[in-house]
């Protein structure tokens, strides 16, 4: 897309999704995925020889939203020779890993996200990345009962503002890594234990504003939905799926590269911009504390790229 003056705005696919390809041959499906190409630092390389291959060798701006802003993030903290400026959208940006831990501490990092899990699952509660880190999670979201198409509405319009349950900005932020606070979350983040994304989706829509549901049509109609419905047809969860596997793993097997980073920050210009609706800026407890003048804007209550991407821009 060109945007006059010498500008070019280029917006890729991540790895796993829409038309990206080559990474199914390391990914076929769940038990022969090659984790090693999916790390943070293979996302970086991705970016990094595309811009090679377009024929740059600097990048004004990178702008990453959600799961993109977290490679976005990594791309200003590898390359800051390359990426000039960095803009995160709605997923703040914790830091780098800490230097490498001794054995014993790492043994009490595992026990505590092991205990995270056991404390949500006796609150009758499950965390959706390592749902989504399971074997059945993909296959449940490429056949859902309800079908593919009122699976993904549902999901957009409930992480929307347009949802009336998304409210955190007045709940106040999580303030610890506990089962009773992430409960506190919408169920499309914490989950039902007994159910998969499609049910839990599918329970909540029940119970949705049909004067919601249609708001949120004219910021995602269905033509425009299609798209998303085809492309996952196609290509199935797996490859996207991925990305969460890498990061609930635990031990660090596939988060290791950071390390090389321990003690860096993101020293060029960067921006975060979040709607207040928006939870996914309290999905790890301090991130956003700890970006320095962090904060989300009033005006854009929606989950911004979906329901409001022109004020993005502006």
């Amino acid at each position: 897309m060109k945007t006059g003056a010498d500008y070019h705005i280029v917006a890729p696919d991540g790895r796993g999704f829409g038309r990206t390809t080559g990474w199914e041959r390391d990914a076929p499906n769940f038990t022969d995925s090659n984790l090693t190409t999916f790390t943070g630092l293979s996302l970086v390389r991705d970016v990094v020889s595309l811009v090679h291959a377009l024929g740059y060798t600097t990048v004004e701006c990178v702008v990453g939203h959600d799961a993109g802003a977290v490679t976005a993030a990594f791309c200003a903290v590898a390359r800051p020779d390359m990426f000039r400026s960095v803009v995160l959208l709605s997923h703040p940006f914790p830091g780098v890993p800490s230097p490498v831990i001794p054995p014993e501490k790492k043994k009490e990092d595992d026990s505590k996200e092991g205990d995270i899990q056991t404390d949500l699952k006796n609150l009758g509660l499950k965390h959706y990345k390592w749902y989504y880190s399971t074997e059945n999670a993909s296959p449940e979201m490429e056949n859902p009962a309800q079908g593919l198409h009122d699976f993904l509405r549902g999901y957009f319009h409930l992480k929307s503002g347009c949802w009336e349950g998304n409210n955190p900005s007045k709940m106040g932020p999580i303030s610890s890594w506990t089962g009773e606070q992430l409960a506190r979350m919408p169920g499309y983040y914490i989950m039902p234990v007994g159910l998969s994304m499609p049910e839990t989706v599918e329970e909540m829509m029940r119970q949705a504003d049909a004067q919601g549901v249609a708001r949120s049509k004219e910021w995602l109609s269905d033509e425009e939905l299609s798209v998303y419905v085809g492309e996952f047809a196609r290509t199935g969860f797996q490859g996207a799926l991925n990305w969460y596997r890498v990061r609930t793993t635990p031990g660090r097997q596939y988060t290791w590269d950071w390390e090389v980073f321990a003690g860096r920050r993101i020293e060029i210009p960067c921006a975060f911009c979040s709607g207040e609706s928006d939870w996914g800026v309290y999905q790890e407890p301090g991130a956003l504390e700890n970006m320095r003048n962090g904060t989300s804007c009033g005006d854009l209550r929606e989950i911004i790229v979906g329901s409001q991407p022109d004020e993005i821009w502006v």
